[in-house]
Order: C-alpha cells, then structure tokens, then sequence
C-alpha cells in the first residue's frame, strides 16, 4: 500500500512514484509531467512551506495551473488566501478549471500567521487503461492522461522546522488537463489515487 511510507529508497513501478530519501527530486520530465514540476516533485524527508505571502512561501506557481503541482498548491494556498474582490474563491475556481489563471491582485489576511509544511509522498500517471480501475468503477471516473498526487501536510511550522504527521495528514488528488491548464477532478483524505487497489475499494461490486 502506498500510504505505508516506511520505505528509504525510491521505489518506481511503472509510473507511480513513492516517498523516499533522495536528495534530489526524481526527474519526471518523461510521462507528460511537466519539467515545471521538477522541482517540487521531491522525494525526500523534507517539506515546503506554505506562507500568507507571495514573497516567502515556497510555491512560485499559486493560482497559474500549468502543471499539475502548480495545480496542487494553488488549492492549499486557497485556504490562506483572498482574491482582492473578498470572498470570490479566485483560487478554488482556478484550481477547479472554471476560470483562466493566473490569479491577479491577491492579497493576503493582515493578522495570518499560517506555516504549513506539505511535501510529495507519491504521484501517478495514468499512462493506458491497463491502469484505470475496472470499467464497472465510475466512483472516479479516471481517464487516461490523468494524474494523481498524493501529499503530506504538516501545520504548525516554525521556520523550516515541522511537527512530525501522520497519515490523517494525507491528501489526494487527482487532476486532469482542461481547456486552462491543469485543474482538480477531486481530492480526498480517505482514499490515495495513487494506489489503484485503493481507489477499486470505493468502487461498488
């Protein structure tokens, strides 16, 4: 099961990727991810931070979802966030594929004080239908071309320091490419995408 993550090493099968002590994130310039995620598709122990602030949150790609990361942290950031016109959920509408990005005049809460770490723990392509559950399962309705992304998230922070999570801090996604960019299908806490017998035990018999 992928959301055992005791592993030390980076285990590839196929294309799903999960959680180890790399230094250095896994180059997944092949498969159709984006090379713009190169560089927060890592797998090692440590975590990004998510600030209330453009200028020192770790996210250089909030509210433009030209790839599928980008996508990712443009949803965490929305909890934290304000569009400029209040509560018009810019964010949330542009990770969901209703509006273009990226994000114009975002502005953040005065008194927010908010460092989440959040770090990669596995991702899958689905690639052929060989890999899509049973077509019998419509839960997910997955396609082929989708992408699922599973991450860690640990609130709390100070500075670069996190608590330590656990699995109830899991969150997956699934994501698809629409007509502006990546977008969310949906995310879940109870189910990992990345781990297609996972997805099957929602599927009715």
């Amino acid at each position: 099961m992928v959301r055992l993550l005791k592993s030390v090493s980076v285990l590839v099968v196929g294309s799903i990727f999960v959680l180890g002590t790399s230094s250095k994130a896994q180059d997944t310039q092949s498969n159709g991810i984006s090379t713009q995620d190169r560089d927060v598709l890592w797998f090692d122990q440590s975590f990004k931070i998510m600030t209330c602030d453009l200028k020192t949150t770790d996210s250089k790609c909030i509210g433009d979802p030209k790839s599928p990361m980008c996508v990712v942290e443009t949803i965490l950031a929305s909890s934290i966030f304000n569009g400029i016109d209040g509560n018009d959920h810019q964010l949330r509408r542009i990770a969901n594929g209703e509006i273009s990005g990226p994000a114009k005049n975002l502005k953040i809460w005065p008194t927010c004080t908010v460092r989440m770490g959040y770090r990669v723990v596995s991702h899958r392509q689905f690639l052929r239908k060989s890999l899509l559950p049973s077509p019998n399962c419509k839960y997910y309705d997955i396609k082929v071309g989708d992408i699922a992304i599973t991450i860690q998230r640990s609130p709390g922070c100070k500075e670069r320091t996190c608590p330590p999570p656990d699995l109830s801090n899991n969150l997956s996604f699934l994501l698809r490419k629409g007509p502006y960019g990546w977008y969310r299908v949906t995310s879940d806490n109870r189910v990992d995408f990345t781990d297609t017998s996972d997805v099957r035990g929602y599927c009715p018999d």
